[in-house]
């Protein structure tokens, strides 16, 4: 099947491309440049007297030594495995530079030996290096003393450049391979870097996430627990006024007088809750002191008789926990102004424990209560808000009659 251009083009490319040194090592070049002075002396200064299948054997060892160079990636994906084609590469190429050193019988090929110790100390482990190097150094060693013509002087100037390149090359090759080594070692450090800083935009996501999610929920609870309250006081006092339109306008005039300041206050809960709740009831005053007022105020609009109670000496809770602990009590009376049935009294005591503080918010009503679970979404919103504090909500009637909500935050 005939080629096209393109491909022709794309197959010379992929020559050059192997027969271009592999990898960003210097010393590759100088392998490369070693391996093409080695076969072009041997062509150009043919001995006339060596035989021709010495000749040519010798001349297909170098280029195979070169081929072995521009495909050692190939040998790699043969191999599977990095360090066993690095130990069949340095061997492979050793045993064809011996192999064109006797067939050749030329002192060039001198050069190759020290080309390999660099190689074997670039790629390999050091000792296998070391080991490889001297066996190699000293194979040719003893096939160029078999050189005709060689003499006891010339021999000895053998051995002297033989290991003088051969240890100006370990050298280098020691250092490219600390070099890689430090390369690789860097690179590796980056990309799980990368992956961490990836990790933890994710996390930060994932946080931002559940940061929102946290804060509808909160602003949920406000606007129940505020707004909610505030309703159901209207709610309820229109109801009276409704009943005393005719009876008693002046009554009435004082109801629409609570109704037009519970509206106020509610519209003023919907502004704190809309500005995420930038402002709350205890941001001017202790918790002692929002509780005390909170029932002198429902005392004041409710028909219900109600008796607070403080035990025990306050101490400082963290914002949340004080924002739970009013807010249920908030909720208590919004429950019992919506479901107590013919209740008359209402308990509402606050002790402060060594272990936490105890809220309890109780009426004399009759059965009859929703049971819990039932009670719509506040029961549900201030268990949420103990169980984030580590605190507890109970729920139901009391065995002295009526129902009761008892709340405990710990100080921890």
């Amino acid at each position: 099947m005939a080629l096209t251009n393109n491909e022709t083009d794309e197959n010379d490319r992929g020559l050059l491309a192997r027969l271009k040194p592999q990898g960003r090592d210097a010393i590759s070049i100088v392998e490369y440049l070693i391996i093409l002075l080695v076969l072009v002396w041997l062509i150009v200064g043919r001995d006339e007297e060596l035989a021709e299948w010495r000749f040519y054997g010798a001349i297909l060892c170098v280029v195979a030594i070169l081929l072995a160079h521009a495909f050692q990636q190939r040998l790699g994906l043969f191999f599977k495995d990095q360090s066993r084609t690095d130990i069949f590469l340095v061997s492979a190429i050793s045993l064809l530079a011996l192999v064109a050193t006797w067939l050749s019988q030329n002192s060039l090929t001198i050069y190759l030996p020290a080309m390999i110790t660099g190689m074997a100390f670039r790629l390999l482990q050091s000792h296998i290096a070391l080991v490889l190097s001297l066996i190699v150094t000293g194979l040719w060693l003893l096939i160029a003393r078999s050189f005709p013509n060689t003499d006891q002087d010339e021999f000895l100037g053998y051995v002297v450049s033989l290991f003088l390149g051969a240890f100006l090359f370990a050298v280098i090759g020691m250092l490219i391979r600390r070099n890689n080594q430090q390369t690789e070692r860097a690179q590796k450090l980056a990309s799980e870097l990368q992956a961490v800083n990836i990790e933890l935009l994710a996390t930060r996501q994932r946080d931002k996430e559940l940061a929102a999610t946290e804060e509808r929920m909160q602003l949920a609870r406000e606007i129940h627990d505020g707004l909610g309250h505030h309703l159901t006081v209207l709610t309820v006092q229109l109801q009276v006024a409704q009943k005393l339109i005719e009876q008693s306008p002046e009554r009435v005039a004082q109801i629409i007088e609570i109704c037009r300041d519970e509206a106020q206050a509610a519209l003023e809960e919907v502004r704190r809750s809309v500005t995420v709740m930038r402002s709350t009831p205890l941001d001017t005053r202790s918790l002692e002191d929002a509780l005390e007022k909170l029932v002198n105020d429902y005392d004041q609009i409710s028909p219900l008789v109600v008796i607070f109670e403080m035990k025990g000496e306050p101490y400082e809770l963290a914002p949340a926990a004080s924002m739970t602990c009013y807010r249920f009590v908030q909720e208590g009376l919004t429950n019992i102004q919506k479901h107590a049935n013919e209740a008359v009294l209402v308990e509402v005591a606050v002790d402060y424990k060594a272990d936490g503080v105890r809220i309890r918010v109780k009426d004399d009503g009759k059965p009859g209560r929703e049971p819990e679970g039932h009670s719509g979404y506040g029961l549900v919103g201030l268990r949420e808000r103990a169980g984030q504090l580590g605190g507890e909500l109970r729920a139901g009637p009391d065995e002295n009659g009526g129902f009761l909500l008892e709340l405990l935050i710990p100080t921890e």
